[in-house]
């Protein structure tokens, strides 16, 4: 399995949102180094038999730009497990219950969450010290084959390092 771990783009600032966390929204040009850097996933011919994301706003509407720009044939699917207040063990739960049906999966989610859950599935704990940026991506390749997972690191990448 291919895993594409992407944090939502940049979000609205708390205050506007009314103060909820989970209803901030992306900014325009959040949703715009959203769409370019899914559009380098295209590029790489990148097809999610899966998009999941947290349910809040910002991370939903990344992965809809994302779906949209893959031309992914469904609505991502909206799981609890992707939210930042959630245990990654409960996220990692979820990646592994897909192993049999899909060779690439995308979800979106936050930091720290999404790179704690990238360490949970590399090394067993959350202690590698790995940060993702907003709209960044990590990605991992993992076997599921054996009696112990193997994951490994492909690629940790930052739309700085991205885009012009």
């Amino acid at each position: 399995m291919k895993l594409y771990l992407i944090r939502h783009g940049i979000a609205e600032e708390l205050d506007r949102a009314g103060g909820d966390d989970a209803a901030r929204a992306l900014t325009r040009e959040g949703a715009s180094e959203v769409r370019q850097i899914a559009g380098i996933l295209r590029e790489r011919k990148v097809s999610p038999g899966l998009i999941m994301t947290s349910p809040a706003t910002r991370a939903r509407q990344t992965a809809e730009i994302v779906a949209e720009v893959l031309k992914y044939p469904r609505s991502p699917q909206e799981t609890r497990e992707l939210m930042y207040d959630r245990s990654i063990r409960d996220a990692a739960r979820l990646i592994r219950a897909h192993r049999q049906q899909d060779d690439e999966v995308i979800a979106v989610g936050h930091e720290p969450h999404l790179s704690r859950l990238a360490s949970l599935l590399l090394v067993g704990d959350d202690r590698l010290p790995l940060r993702l940026k907003k709209a960044g991506i990590i990605r991992l390749t993992i076997d599921w084959s054996g009696s112990e997972t193997e994951a490994r690191l492909d690629l940790v990448l930052t739309p700085k390092w991205l885009l012009p």
